[in-house]
This record gives C-alpha cells, structure tokens and sequence, in this order.
C-alpha cells in the first residue's frame, strides 16, 4: 500500500510526537540556514564601475577588468578596484595619461573616497607600478607631476574606518565615490575633479567560474 503525501511528511519529522517539537525542530533547520549564508557572506571582491556622465565603462584585454574611463581636458584617467574587509582596505589601480601641452599635477593629499558606510577616507598608500619611489604610507603627499605625452599607473590605497564591526554584508550591493582632483593648465579653474562611482561586487572572475561549473 503506497503512502500518502501527509504519511511521508510526518514520517519525516522528528519523533517525539508534541506540535512544539516539530516546531522547534524547524526553527533549528531555519536558524542553521541562516547561520550558513551569513558566514558565506563574501568579505572582498571587485569594485564595478557605474555608468554616469561622461564615464565610459570598458574591459581591459588581459585581465578582462571593468574599468571606468574619465576623460577631462585632454587627461584622461582609467580606474578599477578592488575591496577587502580582512585587509581592512579598498584600492584602485589608476592609469592617469597627459595630453595636454602642459604637465598636470595628480592631487592626492586632496583625494577622496565616499564608501559604502558613507566614511570619507583619505589615501593612506601610494605605490607607482613603475617602480619609482613613492611617498611612505601615512605621510602628506606630495602632488604627482605627469609631463607631456606621459602615463602613469599608479595603485592608490583607501584605509576603512569601522575595521572591528563590519563584514562583506554591511558593502556588498552598496556604492562607492572616488574623487581626484587635477590641476592642469587648460581648466580655467586651475583645478579638475574627476569623479567615479563604484558599487561593492563578489570578485567577478570567480563568479564567473563557479557559473561555468
């Protein structure tokens, strides 16, 4: 004789035999669950560039990152990041080209971010990819002078404040503001801002290949 539906359910459920059993029972499988995606909560990923005036968004060719690109002036600035809250820090990786007839000066002491928390962070590192020497973490920092013709890549470092009580959840979903003022020699204000936004992904190349599988 087959069992009905209801037969297979009760069967199922925890001996025991009272209402507030069974239901205590499911109250634990539902707590346990989200106890599991609270600790699957990820803790870093990629900061993705959101379309906006004068913003173009690309993929660079060899890592495929999604880059925002600002051009103001004849300088143009490439940027993308990444997030983590282990490492309590949020970076950029900057590409600053001058094409203007006159050198520019890259303001990082003037620099700012707006995260997720909605904490304004000033740079705390600055290393150029070249390999040249770059001011000491923590220090005043100097303005960059990028001549004619020239480009520097430059990795930039935000530190985040509420290091002890936050985690992926509090950023994931959530936006972010980089501002970078340049002063250049065709702005007749001296002084250009350029502005990104950013929202607080999963690392995308990892999303990605868990898809795939």
């Amino acid at each position: 004789m087959r069992e009905s539906s209801a037969a297979r359910h009760f069967k199922d459920e925890p001996s025991g035999g009272t209402t507030g059993g069974i239901r205590a029972a499911r109250l634990a499988r539902v707590l346990v669950c989200c106890l599991f995606l609270t600790a699957c909560q990820p803790e870093g990923g990629d900061l993705l560039p959101l379309a906006q005036e004068g913003v173009r968004i690309r993929s660079t060719k060899y890592k495929k990152d999604v880059v925002a690109q600002v051009e103001r002036n004849e300088v143009t600035i490439n940027a993308h990041g990444q997030w983590s809250v282990m490492r309590h820090a949020t970076d950029f990786k900057l590409e600053i080209t001058n094409a203007e007839d006159t050198a520019i000066a890259v303001n990082f002491k003037e620099a700012l971010l707006v995260n997720a928390l909605d904490e304004h962070l000033k740079v705390s590192s600055i290393t150029f990819r070249d390999g040249s020497a770059a001011p000491a973490s923590g220090s005043d920092f100097a303005p960059l002078i990028i001549e004619r013709g020239q480009t520097r890549e430059i990795d930039l470092g935000f530190g985040i404040q509420a290091q002890d009580t936050k985690s992926g959840a509090d950023y994931l979903g959530k936006t972010a503001t980089l501002r970078l003022p340049v002063k250049t020699g065709n702005a007749a204000s001296g002084t250009v801002d350029f502005v990104f936004s950013f929202k607080y992904a999963e690392y995308q190349r990892e999303a990605e290949q868990a898809a795939t599988q």
